[in-house]
């Protein structure tokens, strides 16, 4: 018959004893320690030190010099010369032409200018004569004119005049026989459309020319005065 055999109690495996090679211990996890931050220690911000302001050095004590009293430098005498002479139009109505001072006369004047090659700086007394009867029978007027010219200098006032006045002969001459006189004034107005120059009336005319010099002394000039400055206030 079965007999109760007592099974054996069951007893759990033992546990290694502590320090037994058994299994490999776990280190309890230690975190590497970090170092303890540190922050390198930055230097103090210094600017650039700025140069100390330096004011510019007061001026000098305003000194009540007075100045020279500016002279203007004198004016050079001159020597005024005035050629008279003639220019003979056939076609031209005088009184027309004295009336008209602003175009027909102005006209002329820049034609005897520019014909005589800037030898005359203006030219006044221009006045029409009126009509003439001429060899050939025909009619011209004769207009007659003075051109100036302002020379420095007064030491040789009868030499140059008389050169002014042959080179002025010279040069009208030579505007009168190429025709180039007749061609400005027409172009200078239409007034002188028309026109022509009675050439062997004022051939004649041309060596008749006369001249005359006057020395001129400028009058003097009034003493400058100059507006006083203000005082200079020095510069802190």
């Amino acid at each position: 018959s079965p007999t109760h055999r007592p099974t054996p109690a069951p007893t759990p495996a033992p546990t290694p004893l502590p320090g037994n090679p058994t299994a490999a211990p776990v280190f309890a996890p230690t975190p590497r320690p970090t170092p303890t931050p540190t922050p390198r220690p930055t230097r103090a911000p210094s600017p650039i030190p700025t140069p100390m302001p330096t004011t510019e050095p007061p001026s000098p004590s305003p000194t009540h010099r007075p100045t020279r009293i500016p002279t203007p430098a004198p004016s050079q005498a001159q020597t005024l010369v005035q050629v008279a002479s003639s220019v003979t139009l056939e076609g031209v109505n005088p009184v027309l032409f004295n009336a008209d001072k602003t175009g027909r006369q102005a006209a002329f004047a820049q034609s005897i200018m520019d014909s005589t090659g800037g030898l005359f700086e203006e030219i006044i007394d221009i006045v029409a004569a009126g009509r003439r009867r001429l060899d050939d029978g025909g009619a011209g007027v004769a207009i007659s004119y003075t051109g100036i010219a302002r020379i420095d200098g007064t030491d040789n006032g009868e030499q140059v005049s008389a050169e002014r006045l042959e080179q002025s002969m010279d040069a009208l001459t030579l505007a009168i026989d190429d025709g180039s006189f007749l061609t400005t004034l027409q172009a200078a107005d239409s007034a002188f459309a028309a026109v022509t120059v009675d050439v062997t009336a004022t051939y004649a005319a041309i060596a008749a020319a006369t001249v005359v010099f006057v020395v001129t002394t400028p009058a003097p000039s009034p003493r400058p005065t100059s507006r006083p400055s203000p005082a200079p206030s020095p510069r802190p």
